[in-house]
Parts: C-alpha cells; structure tokens; sequence
C-alpha cells in the first residue's frame, strides 16, 4: 500500500484507465457525494466477500478513500487489500473532504450498477423495470 495526496491522485486517474476509486465509508456517507466513478465498498464485516466479487483483478489498481486523513478506516481498508493479495493499492489519505475543499469534480447518489433494484448476476434471469408506486422487482 502506498499513501498518495491529491495531486498523486489525479495524475493516477489521468493515466490509468483501468484505475478504480473505492470509498470505504458506508451508507449515507458515499451517497451524499463522492469522487468521480467511485464505487461503494464499505469497510465492514463484509468487506473481503465484496471486494472479491467486485474486483477480482488482484493487479488491477485501486485507490481506498474515506471522509478524511483523520478517519483511518481507509488506511485500515487498504491493509486489508494488501493482506487480501492485491498488488497496486493506494491510499488517498486526506480523503473526499479534501477532493471537495480543493474544488475538484464531485458526483452525487448511488451509481446505477450499485442500486438495489439495478440488473445484476443475481437477479438478472428476473429482473423487470419498475414502473411506478408499490411495484418491486420481485
């Protein structure tokens, strides 16, 4: 695991197109806002189970942030992806707080293919859209 600042940060999303943010804050926390093209990926009783279903590339680089430097569950976060075998592991140890302070682009709610309702492995064969009020994909 290796800490990097912002300046660090933006030149890894510049020039790894395979790079992937995760935010280790659950729940409302990433909802609220986050960097670009995050996902969510909470550090929790969980956390190894999602992290091998979500991104089984162990050399494919990741970036771990929480809400900010005084926080350290992403640093406990990206320990835990080092010990889980994964090869390009970086902290953004000043977290969102500082990506916004500084100006930088920030996006809001759940991403699509995170939302509960959204199509994925496990629910694809019954999937259907909603269409309104009391309906549900069940």
């Amino acid at each position: 695991m290796r800490t990097i600042d912002r300046t660090e940060l933006i030149q890894l999303m510049r020039n790894a197109p395979d790079l992937v943010l995760v935010e280790v804050d659950g729940g409302d926390i990433y909802e609220d806002w986050h960097l670009p093209g995050a996902i969510s990926i909470p550090f929790d009783h969980d956390f190894d189970a999602r992290v091998e279903s979500t991104l089984p590339d162990t050399d494919r680089p990741i970036v771990v942030y929480g809400l900010e430097a005084a926080a350290q569950v992403g640093r406990l976060a990206a320990d835990r992806l080092d010990e889980l075998g994964y090869d390009k592991v970086f902290w953004y140890q000043d977290g969102k707080n500082d990506w916004k302070d500084a100006g930088e682009r920030i996006e809001y709610g759940v991403r699509y293919d995170q939302h509960p309702l959204a199509p994925n492995e496990e629910n694809l064969a019954t999937w259907r859209p909603t269409h309104g009020e009391g309906e549900s994909n069940r």
